[in-house]
């Protein structure tokens, strides 16, 4: 993280890379440049609507707090947010991550639960992005790593009303390494459950003997 510190002695943490943005603020950002998708975007709107817009994002302030920094304040961020215009790059697909304050380990799949499966389908169909914290929540547990003076137990389980702030606040590398693992294994489920459907045939004919209509018709 770079370090900025402006003359009203606050002190702004700025990501030096993709991998250090927490996964909230990623989303944020995707979300507002949602807004902008079918336009086309020229300089002025960019500079103006939404690199100011990822400023706030990213540092934590509202327009208000934004539009009181000096010019000189302003292109110290700008200079800052230079890791935006980086590739996002590809992070290689994992199962569990360790840091200095978070132990995430993803649910053996071997275990994982149909209804879980098909909520987190469904929830990737609506929005993969905006809901990431929510699928990722269901598919992994988290434990806060305790410090080393409570030696009688390394780790705590991070309670359930905990889980999504905690999601939003770790960097987006550890949520997307895990969640690449997934959906690889995902495409595999997938592919094993469409491959031993039931034929078309079969479907016709469910879809027309439950019917209540056709019965009607039938014996009428």
């Amino acid at each position: 993280m770079k370090e900025i510190t402006l003359k009203n002695k606050k002190v702004y943490n700025i990501p030096n890379n993709w991998s250090e943005l927490a996964m909230g603020k990623y989303i944020k950002i995707s979300s507002l440049v949602k807004k902008f998708e079918g336009i086309d975007i020229d300089d002025k709107i960019f500079n103006e609507q939404i690199l100011p817009k990822i400023a706030e994002i990213i540092l934590g302030v509202t327009e208000k707090e934004l539009k009181q920094f000096t010019v000189v304040e302003y292109s110290q961020i700008r200079e800052a947010l230079n890791f935006i215009n980086e590739p996002l790059p590809k992070f290689i697909p994992k199962t569990q991550s360790v840091s200095n304050e978070f132990k995430i380990k993803m649910t053996d799949l071997n275990e994982l639960k149909f209804g879980t499966w098909s909520d987190v389908n469904h929830l990737m169909g609506l929005d993969p992005v905006g809901n990431l914290p929510m699928i990722f929540g269901m598919l992994v547990t988290i434990e806060r790593i305790k410090p080393w003076y409570k030696f009688w137990s390394k780790t705590e389980e991070v309670k359930d009303d905990e889980y999504l702030d905690v999601i939003n606040n770790l960097p987006m590398s550890e949520i997307f390494a895990i969640n690449n693992f997934f959906l690889l294994t995902m495409m595999v489920l997938k592919q094993n459950i469409l491959s031993s459907s039931a034929p078309a045939e079969m479907k016709v004919q469910v879809m027309k003997q439950f019917s209540l209509m056709d019965g009607l018709t039938t014996f009428g």
